[in-house]
């Protein structure tokens, strides 16, 4: 945390990579710091120089910052990044990264057609929803087709369980059901008053024409926009600048516009 006179200044979550030769905010996680209270552009130079003065003083050679997009923003003013390209900083990296914009409009009105018709597919079918079901039952789905596309969960079930009930209502987790068969899931967090995130979807491959997904997709939706959030982020949706066309058609069908996800890096020595 970085103290002012008046209070925070700002939250700066970091980690030390590379042989302790890089301090990143960001890594391991969606975005990094820093968190600032307001839009105010001189505040936010100020922090950002600051972080720079003390990434020196301690001997790291790079600074490197992965901020959310200025969608976040209040204002959408991209503050924090015209801060970070005055410092000096350069874009190293960008990722594909997409949300939708609420804006209290109703949920149905912003799916495209595909969208629209495969939740009401999913209806007819006989796909029902269980909001709050029981993390171990989603858990096991998320492992499921994780490992199908090779990759596995960032949480054990333990940390999910602990983390869906330290979260409370700000977290969203829902399993979809066929003849009281689990088949798909959805988790998703409220992180600010502004925006929530669709951390995790998944689904059993072989139950993928019920189309469970694009059910449980509006209905995180309808829930964020129940809590007041105005922006719904999908997440990244490339991996190493290889951009996932399927997923990437997915959430444009939920009304999702693209957004970058930049890294920026400073050489403080």
């Amino acid at each position: 945390m970085l103290e002012a006179p008046g209070g925070p200044a700002a939250l700066w979550p970091a980690a030390a990579v590379e042989d302790g030769r890089c301090w990143w905010s960001g890594a391991g996680a969606s975005y990094g710091g820093p968190v600032l209270p307001g839009g105010d552009p001189e505040h936010a130079r100020a922090v950002v120089e600051t972080l720079r003065e003390t990434a020196a003083a301690r001997g790291y050679e790079t600074l490197r910052v992965t901020p959310p997009p200025p969608l976040y923003e209040p204002e959408e003013r991209g503050v924090l990044r015209a801060a970070l390209v005055g410092a000096g900083f350069r874009v190293t990296r960008s990722e594909v990264s997409q949300a939708a914009r609420l804006d209290g409009r109703p949920v149905d009105e912003i799916l495209q057609g595909t969208a629209r018709r495969g939740a009401r597919k999913a209806a007819r079918e006989g796909v029902t929803l269980e909001p709050g079901a029981e993390p171990a039952v989603f858990h096991e789905l998320l492992v499921a087709d994780r490992a199908r596309i090779g990759t596995s969960p960032v949480h054990s079930g333990a940390e999910l369980a602990d983390l869906v009930e330290r979260l409370g209502e700000r977290q969203h987790l829902c399993v979809a059901r066929r003849n009281d068969e689990a088949i798909a899931g959805t988790w998703t967090l409220h992180v600010s008053d502004r925006v929530a995130v669709s951390f995790y979807v998944c689904q059993a491959w072989e139950h993928r024409r019920l189309r469970a997904t694009n059910l449980l997709q509006r209905a995180a939706m309808e829930w964020a926009a129940e809590r007041g959030a105005e922006i719904f982020d999908f997440g990244t949706t490339s991996v190493n600048g290889v951009l996932n066309e399927g997923l990437f058609a997915f959430k444009e069908a939920h009304g999702a516009e693209t957004l970058d996800r930049e890294t920026f890096e400073l050489a403080v020595s």
